[in-house]
């Protein structure tokens, strides 16, 4: 049995995005958010589940949450989520409520 450490994956995560971003001039996360522009509710689907396993993968620290959450929040996701809620998809609603949880 393969053990995971879950905080090891947030950072090996979070120090990734940071690279791109340095290398690319633009902010953590940015091109994530920008896949949420998309008509796709695949896509959005998948980033959300994306989003809410690094929360999960934060392991509970708070400080670590917040972090993300304000990098997050500091590109734009919020206005993009409540574009998504609009949307009649359950999974998606379902999605951005757990988003959320750990947003609130």
């Amino acid at each position: 049995m393969i053990k995971s450490n879950l905080p090891e994956v947030f950072d090996t995560m979070e120090k990734s995005a940071i690279k791109f971003a340095e290398e690319t001039e633009t902010m953590p996360y940015k091109c994530l958010i920008e896949g949420f522009e998309s008509s796709d509710a695949s896509i959005a689907m998948t980033l959300l589940k994306f989003i809410n396993e690094m929360l999960f993968k934060s392991d509970g620290e708070e400080k670590r949450q917040a972090k993300f959450l304000a990098k997050l929040e500091g590109v734009g996701i919020r206005p993009l989520l409540d574009k998504w809620n609009q949307d009649e998809n359950e999974d998606i609603q379902g999605q951005i409520v757990a988003y959320q949880f750990h947003a609130n």
